[in-house]
């Protein structure tokens, strides 16, 4: 009887720790932090990756007159994002970006009086997924950030490689235009 509920505890922990690993949103700046001030360590090792070239800005979302309004600046849109206010400080966001090559990997939420929020994309909803911002002051703007599924270099391998075609397109038509003067 006890092995049953060791096995039945063990499986419902197990449970928990996957699902809270595909929970959507983790907020990397819970109550948020002020844009004006020094800046928390999950916001200055999000703004390195840019300098990285290894994050990009995918889609973005901004207040303009008491509406949201998406910008047609990036590469998605609500297309493959959504926005949907549930109050003041608080919206759903969601994304569905599997199959264009791309990643969502954080959540950047701007809030009235330079405030922001800082959310990371939980490993299993990068290509398809959602979840809750927060704002301690009313949200402005939405900048949803991620990286490509896979960067390959090219250090010259396709020159070489066309290179080498055009080389073998060369002797194979030598051998060929000898073969054919013959006949």
């Amino acid at each position: 009887m006890k092995k049953g509920t060791l096995l039945v505890t063990l499986l419902l922990f197990s449970t928990t720790l996957v699902h809270a690993n595909l929970i959507g949103l983790h907020d990397l700046t819970p109550g948020g932090f002020s844009l004006l001030g020094p800046p928390p360590k999950p916001y200055l090792e999000y703004i390195a990756q840019f300098g990285q070239l290894r994050l990009q800005s995918l889609a973005d979302v901004s207040e303009s007159n008491g509406q949201f309004v998406w910008s047609p600046f990036l590469m998605f849109n609500q297309n493959n994002y959504g926005f949907d206010v549930t109050g003041a400080n608080t919206a759903n966001v969601s994304w569905d970006i599997a199959k264009t090559g791309w990643r969502q990997n954080y959540v950047f939420v701007l809030g009235a009086d330079y405030t922001a929020n800082l959310y990371r994309v939980g490993g299993g909803t990068k290509f398809t997924g959602g979840g809750s911002i927060f704002s301690s002051l009313p949200i402005e703007e939405v900048v949803f950030t991620g990286k490509p599924t896979s960067i390959v270099s090219d250090s010259g391998s396709t020159l070489m490689l066309l290179a080498g075609a055009v080389a073998a397109l060369a002797f194979m038509h030598r051998r060929l235009a000898s073969k054919w003067r013959h006949l």
